[in-house]
Parts: structure tokens; sequence; C-alpha cells
């Protein structure tokens, strides 16, 4: 009685040990990749919340103080920066692709498109106002509307997307933790009964 009562004491010091070494390995192996991921939506949000400041900035109408001309190098200026931002975040999303979900990358897609899609109209809209015909300046302020539809509502959808996968993923190891240390206090349990 007492040599099996040793042996089973012993097989769950081995299997202890040998669950800890699987946790140590597959937090070494997936730590790095984890946190890629995680800088990777963090960087993800932030060029977002960049792009949609710097497409407010560029659809400001009315520029206080300076003259005409001024103004308008402000306007340009502004429009530039959305400009950069905008191909930022492109070609910054394309380069960490690997790091997204196939959700988030499909999502990621859609924006990146509409986004293309609304500059269009951006520039669409300063051609029609600048030729003053009534008519034009009334598409123009449809396709101003639409251009700010689109920028106000999906980006805070798409971040909201990225705030969810963040979640998620910082939890992860957690969660692999905590089912570890389950299985270890069960074993543990039967083993001494």
């Amino acid at each position: 009685m007492e040599i099996s009562a040793l042996v089973l004491s012993f097989a769950g010091v081995l299997i202890a040990f040998v669950l800890g070494l699987l946790s140590a390995w597959y937090a070494t192996r997936y730590a790095r990749f984890h946190d890629l991921r995680v800088d990777a939506l963090v960087g993800l949000y932030s060029r977002l919340t960049k792009v949609q400041r710097a497409f407010k900035h560029a659809r400001q109408r009315i520029l206080l103080g300076g003259n005409a001309q001024q103004i308008e190098a402000d306007r340009v200026t502004n429009r530039n920066k959305a400009a950069d931002r905008g191909n930022d975040l492109i070609e910054w999303a394309d380069e960490k692709r690997l790091l997204f979900n196939p959700e988030l990358r499909n999502a990621v897609d859609k924006y990146i498109d509409g986004l293309g899609k609304a500059w269009m109209d951006q520039d669409s809209a300063d051609i029609l106002r600048s030729v003053g015909v009534a008519d034009h300046v009334m598409k123009a302020v449809e396709l101003d509307k639409k251009v700010d539809e689109f920028v106000n509502t999906e980006t805070p959808k798409l971040r909201e997307v990225i705030e969810v996968i963040v979640r998620e993923e910082l939890r992860a190891p957690f969660e692999l933790i905590d089912r570890l240390s389950k299985i270890k206090i069960e074993f543990r349990r039967k083993s001494r009964t």
C-alpha cells in the first residue's frame, strides 16, 4: 500500500514537472509572436486615430486668421497631412498583415478601400466646389457628408474590433495558466486519495 502511494505521488510530481515544462515551452515559443501581434494591434489603433484626426482637420472649411492665401496654404497643408497619414496606414498595415487574424485583415482591407473612396470623394468635392456652380456646390456638400460619415463611422467601428481582439489576446495566456493550474490541482487531489 505504501509503495503504490509512493509511486502515485512520484507520478504526480513527474506529471506536474512535465506540465511545467510544457507551459514554459509554450510561453517561450509564442511569447515573441504574441508580443509582435499586440504591438501590431496597438500600432494599427494608433494609426487609425491619426487618420481620423487628420481627415477631420483636412475637412475643416473654416480656417481662422490670416489672409486668403494663408488660409488656402493651411488647407493644403492639412490635406497633405491627411494624405500622409492615410498612406502611412496603408503601407504599415500591408507590412503587418501577417500578424492580423483573418477577420481583422478583412476589416482593414475594407476600411482601406473605403478610405480610398473617401479620399476620391473629397477630391471631387473640392473640384466641384472650385467651379462655383450651385448644382456642383450641392453635389460637393453631398460628397462632404459621405466622407464625414465614412471617417466618423467606420474608423470607430474598426477601432472597436481591435479593442475586442486586444482584450482577447491579452487574456489568452492567463486562461492557459489557469487551465494548467487546475489540471495540477485536480491531479494532486486524485493522487492523495
